[in-house]
């Protein structure tokens, strides 16, 4: 048998060039990992996103509610014979529509000379230019307004909005006996259903004293 001298000084190593792979294991475990943190990522934009749908919603509910409010500040502060009534009470029942100004004087002699408050879902008052100015919370959740005594309704503003609650007290009126100018408060619910169903409600509130003398 021969034997390959070595030179003085040189070492027989083998090196071993071979690289080492994942076993079986490790790919499953880095699999799983993989999947935890895609997972994670996925929940974490869906709820950003549910997050910015509800505040775009809530926004735009705002900005449709402001709209409507500053139109009926606008047309009472400058009206007059403000009425509110409601449809099912028997204490200030509204008129039949269409009205004029003499149907409004008559319920306020009517229902107007004490001195408690009215209350509703609709007030109607003769407006800046001697028309009747209506505004109402129909069947469908929507705000109307008719500038015709309410002959014809239009929805205002039309946009994607609900109204769940539109309330109106009024405090004085011509006939109470009292030189305090008639006001109302009113109080409304809204959601924006354009955008997400969850989208909590928007709840707004002002008042609005008539500024024309009684």
């Amino acid at each position: 048998m021969r034997m390959q001298s070595l030179k003085k000084g040189q070492t027989n190593i083998r090196h071993n060039t071979q690289k080492a792979g994942f076993t079986l294991v490790e790919l499953i475990v880095s699999m799983g990992l993989f999947t935890v943190v895609i997972f994670m990522s996925v929940s974490l934009l869906l709820a950003l996103s549910k997050v910015n749908k509800e505040a775009m919603g809530i926004r735009n509910a705002m900005t449709q509610i402001n709209i409507l409010l500053e139109d009926m500040s606008r047309e009472i502060r400058s009206g007059a014979d403000l009425y509110t009534c409601f449809n099912t009470s028997a204490v200030n029942p509204c008129p039949s529509f269409p009205v004029t100004p003499t149907d409004i004087d008559n319920y306020l002699q009517a229902y107007g000379s004490s001195r408690y408050r009215l209350y509703g879902n609709t007030i109607m008052f003769i407006g800046g230019s001697g028309d009747v100015i209506v505004y109402r919370r129909n069947s469908i959740y929507d705000v109307e307004k008719s500038t015709d005594g309410g002959a014809t309704f239009f929805k205002f503003p039309e946009d994607s909005y609900d109204i769940d609650s539109f309330y109106i007290r009024q405090k004085g009126t011509k006939y109470d006996g009292t030189a305090f100018q008639p006001s109302v408060e009113i109080m409304l619910s809204a959601w924006y259903f354009g955008a997400d169903p969850y989208v909590p409600m928007v709840n707004l509130q002002t008042r609005v004293t008539q500024r024309k003398p009684k």
